[in-house]
């Protein structure tokens, strides 16, 4: 796999658009896609560290010259391997996770993408940061909002997705007739 395929697979991986990228590396789009198409086959060594950083790996996976070490993913794979060792199965098979699929995320049997992560997170009812051990950053609005926000936001965390994306669409509604 040359260094292009490799952007391409890890930015894919993150879930990330070439947009999105090239606003991270300071870039245009159409440089991010002449990048991963190998229509630029002399890319400056200036820009291999910066695309690193944004992919959250190294210049060396980039290159093929190495395995990839990702913090993130050793992180949430670890995570993952004491959620399957200390929870019970039966709920978090009635939280809508796979145990199958999980105990592949825990060996690195899958490759695990953010969005991935955010839905196990979401259903275990705890936030990424909580899952990591990192300590939960919140918005200062929202620290010094009142308890109604506060019981909105509890409760709509108990929604489904399909019945969140109807919250929101009367919500916009209401709004657009303000």
């Amino acid at each position: 796999m040359d260094i292009g395929k490799r952007i391409k697979a890890r930015r894919k991986e993150l879930g990330l658009s070439a947009e999105e990228l090239a606003k991270l590396i300071g870039v245009s789009p159409a440089t991010v896609y002449r990048y991963e198409s190998a229509d630029i086959m002399n890319m400056k060594t200036d820009k291999l560290k910066p695309i690193a950083e944004a992919l959250n790996t190294t210049p060396v996976f980039l290159m093929g010259w190495g395995e990839q070490k990702d913090e993130f993913t050793e992180l949430f794979r670890k995570a993952i391997s004491e959620v399957i060792n200390n929870a019970d199965i039966t709920d978090m098979q009635s939280a809508g996770l796979e145990i199958a699929e999980l105990c592949e995320i825990a060996h690195g049997d899958i490759n695990l993408t953010l969005e991935k992560a955010f839905k196990i997170a979401d259903a275990l009812g705890i936030s990424l940061d909580e899952l990591l051990g990192r300590e939960t950053i919140r918005a200062p609005a929202i620290e010094e909002d009142n308890e109604r926000t506060l019981e909105f936001i509890k409760l709509f965390k108990m929604l489904t997705p399909e019945k969140q994306s109807l919250v929101i669409a009367l919500i916009k509604g209401f709004l657009s007739t303000q």
